[in-house]
């Protein structure tokens, strides 16, 4: 897999798990639903790819030394987990209204 595909990757990944998971937590609140939402995520997400945020961040460390190699991957991060939030958000206003 080349290192855009994983990237991406990890972009759909942590989109996933920011809407699909916290999104579960703002409209619940219950424990239970918080806790499967979470779980079912985490498995329908990392079973296919092998790549996912919360299994590639627990990668041994050290990571890689240079912020250069790093840097792609917490930008996926930070991009994905914003634009998903940004998409409950506006879920959520068009609701409202």
């Amino acid at each position: 897999m080349t290192n855009l595909k994983k990237y991406i990757a990890e972009c759909i990944g942590t989109f996933v798990l920011v809407f699909f998971a916290c999104g579960t937590a703002v409209v619940s609140g219950d424990w239970v639903a918080i806790a499967l939402a979470f779980g079912l995520v985490i498995i329908a997400m990392a079973f296919p790819s092998a790549t996912f945020p919360a299994v590639t961040s627990t990668r041994p460390f050290p990571w890689p030394s240079s912020f250069a190699e790093n840097c792609p991957w917490l930008t996926s991060w930070a991009i994905s987990a914003h634009s998903s939030s940004a998409a409950f958000w506006a879920l959520r206003c068009s609701a409202a209204s």
